[in-house]
């Protein structure tokens, strides 16, 4: 779990670790991290370490609060992968070949080990049977909060994936070499950051009040300016532009 991959391979010669990630169709990786690269102890625990969050870098965290008033940037998603990633670990077969291989595609993981369940595949994802290759990584891993020696993790893992409606985790085995392959796909980006909290959460009602069809209406018979109205002493009428005879007086006359 700890110390250099120089010396982790003095013990065992095939211990390899290996994350891919591909996020566009281009055969050539994207990013990759093993112990190829000099940067780094190639350990299992700072492999861990440095991959967990960009495995989990495309699931959506939807806005909630804690009693603290802290933003949760966790969910039971975020979980399962983490959870996923640890068992890669702890099961494999570390004198086994090809190592430990990791890829990651656009909301697509692919975890890939050496060695085969310790169990039938059918009473592993039934849950509550815990049979691990690496009992004291396992343990070392549970004292740091990662992952539980409880067998349920499989269980928990289907039963999420299929509340959110997304394809059932493939599990398979493969032989000669043994390997044990957990593919996921979520590809629903907006039900990818449910949780059971937000289920239970109030949902806006449907009967809430609408407005009023038959609000007042602006009335049509609305008094209207007369036409025949009365005019001024000596105005000419709008109608025809000349005096009326009524106002014209006798001092307006005139003799040729």
């Amino acid at each position: 779990m700890f110390g250099n991959f120089g010396y982790i391979v003095g013990e065992f010669p095939h211990y390899f670790v290996d994350y891919v990630e591909r996020l566009d169709d281009n055969p050539r990786y994207s990013d990759r991290i093993s112990p190829l690269t000099a940067d780094w102890s190639g350990n299992l625990y700072d492999f861990y370490t440095r991959i967990a969050s960009r495995l989990t870098a495309d699931v959506k965290t939807p806005f909630a609060l804690d009693k603290e008033m802290y933003r949760i940037d966790d969910t039971p998603v975020h979980k399962a992968i983490r959870e996923c990633l640890a068992n890669t670990l702890v099961h494999a077969d570390f004198y086994g070949r090809r190592g430990i291989v990791i890829e990651k595609r656009f909301r697509h993981i692919t975890f890939a080990n050496p060695g085969i369940f310790r169990v039938p595949l059918d009473v592993a994802i039934s849950g509550g049977t815990s049979d691990a290759r690496n009992d004291v990584l396992f343990t070392l891993f549970a004292l740091v909060e990662i992952g539980e020696k409880l067998g349920t993790g499989l269980v928990q893992l289907f039963a999420l994936w299929e509340k959110n409606g997304w394809p059932r985790p493939e599990l398979r085995e493969q032989f000669d070499p043994e390997r044990t392959i957990l593919t996921l796909d979520y590809n629903d980006a907006e039900d990818a950051t449910m949780s059971s909290e937000q289920e239970n959460a109030p949902q806006k009602t449907e009967n809430a009040p609408q407005k009023t069809e038959n609000a007042p209406q602006k009335t049509e018979n609305a008094p209207q300016k007369t036409e025949n109205a009365p005019q001024e002493n000596g105005k000419r009428s709008p109608e025809n532009g000349k005096r009326s005879p009524e106002n014209i007086s006798k001092d307006s006359f005139f003799y040729i």
